[in-house]
């Protein structure tokens, strides 16, 4: 059986994957692997193990889609196929990453990206770029992450690959909403919605641009379908980090799109998520029935899925919800039952956030005994844990217990410890309620002197608060603006690249033409000098023939002004590195780069076919290239 047909079994199995047809795509996948190994075809064999590890990633089966893409890159060395032996070695950093394996995933991933650099692959060199920034982050290594990300951005806009640069600036976006930092986050998070939405509506309206770069066995092909699971999920992370900024209103918008797709998806567990986070905010604003609402949505969704952790917090919002609305049965019963599902789970601040509500509903049901029993084993585990802020919360608890049992002195007392370590927290909002309630208590105790200062306290870092935001606002606004003006000048700069890589193939189609007419002018003359008449009747026939020439003149310096444009530093670069080309060799060179076969080469520097092949052979020997080695690949990477 010959290679192309072997090839055709192999496509028809990629084609059904890439249709989603996955069992269709596993059948033909093993018939076509029977074939190449029957005939000991390293490529098909190759083309088929990585078909298979694409079929197990979409399982999240790490492990086995690990080994097919060894086993894949394995056959891919035997016929030195650079590019997808690139691709492979990215496509196994991968997996290691899904699975945690940090260390093996950023070694793999570098050689990925220097093999696509070599090879001047710009897709495959955005995608390891965009893959060892995520590795970055799973390692915390925030600066690195983002350095990462923002040159596979500005890969992925150059090449209009705007979901690609979309899905950067959900991660970029990440890293800031995991430093604090709201207002980055949010601009990023716009700007990637932005793209995806543009990218989707040129998918839509038929845009034969549209469509994500998808490594197949015969190369880069476009894959037609629009990423809605990460659309939404840029709208949950908006909605997230506008709730954290305190834009509620706009924050419940956004979530309210990122529900409407996760349901269009039947995405349960992204679904239960949305109302959760939604709930929350309704638990922020007070809006407590509706909170309600949206958590007796998620809880079902997260116990049908089996998700323990979920399934509690969403039973520890209701717990919070029925503290605050006094439904002291149903916040008892809600807080136990959150407890049973966080016991074994081994997430210390899952039990904390239970034993503060169920402190808070002891103290409000006056039992002040048991209320202080659960805050000293509150505060005991915070101490262990080192959870400084839970600290200040229990404390907080006990003062007011104290308070309420009029025990003022030492309620201010323990106000003072709290304040104290808010203090070394830096957790300004915690500050200014414990001034103002230590003042309240001075009040209380007829101490006006000493009520008045902590007043005038509270009232100075209320003031750094509000400015504090003020300046948040400003400098998200700043990022939002700067961001957008980087994404319009990367945009520029990938038109006019393309608008000079056009030239440039305009200049040889145009140059190849002007050597046709050439050749043919030089035809006529030849026939006209042959014929046998009078010599003034030849003279007076070449005077006509050159009048009517089209082209009179080599157009040389005009095509290497329009090359030089697009590729500014290759001639000098070349000529530095290689002092021992002759003018010729460079010219070939430049031909080379630009992307010319030896035919059409040999037509613009009017020489034979031969000719040029003995140019390349010289060419070859004098930068050190051995048999193996390829000169169009070593000019691309100049």
């Amino acid at each position: 059986m010959k290679s192309k047909e072997l090839d055709e079994k192999v496509l028809e199995a990629y084609t059904a994957f890439l249709e989603r047809q996955i069992e269709k795509s596993t059948e033909l996948c093993i018939i076509a692997l029977e074939q190449c190994i029957k005939y000991n075809y390293n490529r098909g064999i190759g083309g088929c193990y990585y078909l298979n590890a694409n079929i197990y990633s979409r399982n999240k089966e790490w492990n086995k889609a690990l080994q097919a893409a060894e086993k894949a890159l394995w056959h891919f060395e035997q016929i030195e196929e650079r590019l997808f032996q690139a691709h492979l070695l990215y496509r196994i950093a991968y997996f290691h990453s899904q699975m945690e394996e940090n260390t093996t995933a950023f070694e793999k991933c570098k050689k990925a990206l220097e093999e696509f650099q070599a090879l001047e692959d710009k897709k495959g060199e955005a995608g390891a770029y965009s893959l060892l920034g995520t590795i970055f982050i799973q390692k915390a290594e925030y600066e690195n992450a983002l350095e990462h990300l923002e040159k596979s951005f500005s890969l992925t806009i150059r090449q209009n690959n705007l979901d690609r640069a979309g899905s950067d600036c959900i991660n970029i976006a990440a890293i800031y909403l995991y430093k604090g930092e709201n207002e980055r986050a949010i601009g990023y998070l716009r700007q990637a919605i932005e793209l995806k939405e543009r990218y989707k509506n040129e998918f839509e309206s038929g845009s034969q641009s549209a469509g994500f770069p998808f490594y197949s066995y015969n190369g880069y092909v476009l894959s037609y379908s629009p990423n809605d699971r990460t659309i939404a999920d840029a709208y949950l992370n908006l909605g997230m980090a506008l709730s954290a900024h305190g834009d509620y209103i706009e924050a419940v918008d956004a979530l309210d799109k990122a529900l409407k797709i996760k349901q269009d998806l039947g995405d349960q567990f992204g679904e239960a998520v949305v109302y959760n986070q939604i709930g929350t905010i309704f638990i922020e604003i007070n809006d407590l029935a509706k909170a309600e609402w949206y958590f007796l949505k998620a809880r079902p969704l997260f116990e049908l899925l089996g998700h323990k952790q979920s399934e509690g917090t969403v039973w520890y919002n209701l717990g919070r919800i029925y503290l605050l609305s006094e439904r002291w049965e149903s916040a008892n019963h809600s807080l136990g039952r959150a407890e049973k599902l966080f016991i074994g789970l081994d997430i210390p601040y899952d039990e904390l956030c239970i034993m503060q509500q169920k402190a808070a509903l002891a103290t409000k049901v006056g039992k002040f005994v048991f209320a202080e029993q659960l805050i000293s084993q509150g505060l005991q585990m915070s101490k262990n844990i080192k959870a400084r802020e839970f600290e200040v919360e229990f404390l907080m608890q006990l003062a007011g217990v104290r308070d309420l049992s009029d025990d003022f002195d030492t309620s201010i007392n323990i106000y003072l410890e709290a304040l104290e370590i808010a203090k070394e927290q830096s957790l300004l909002p915690r500050i200014a309620k414990i001034l103002q309630t230590i003042a309240a208590l001075h009040k209380k105790k007829g101490n006006y002197c000493d009520a008045l200062e902590y007043f005038e306290e509270f009232h100075t870092v209320q003031e750094q608060i509000i400015h504090a935001q003020a300046a948040r606002h400003l400098n998200g606004m700043q990022v939002i603006h700067e961001t957008e003006i980087h994404r319009k000048n990367e945009e520029i700069a990938y038109t006019q690249i393309a608008h000079l890589e056009s030239l440039i193939e305009i200049s040889n189609q145009s140059i190849l033409m002007y050597k046709k007419e050439l050749n043919k002018f030089k035809s006529g003359i030849l026939t006209i000098t042959n014929q046998k008449d009078k010599e003034e009747n030849i003279v007076r026939q070449v005077k006509m023939k050159l009048r009517e020439s089209p082209v009179m003149q080599e157009t040389w310096d005009s095509y290497l002004e329009i090359f030089s444009k697009v590729h500014p530093e290759f001639q000098a670069t070349l000529e530095k590195k290689h002092q021992n080309l002759t003018s010729m060799e460079v010219k070939v060179c430049v031909l080379i780069k630009a992307g010319l076969m030896t035919d059409e080469i040999a037509q613009i520097l009017s020489l034979s076919e031969r000719t040029i092949e003995n140019k390349r052979l010289q060419i070859r020997k004098k930068v050190g290239l051995g048999e193996r080695g390829s000169l169009s690949g070593l000019l691309r990477q100049l």
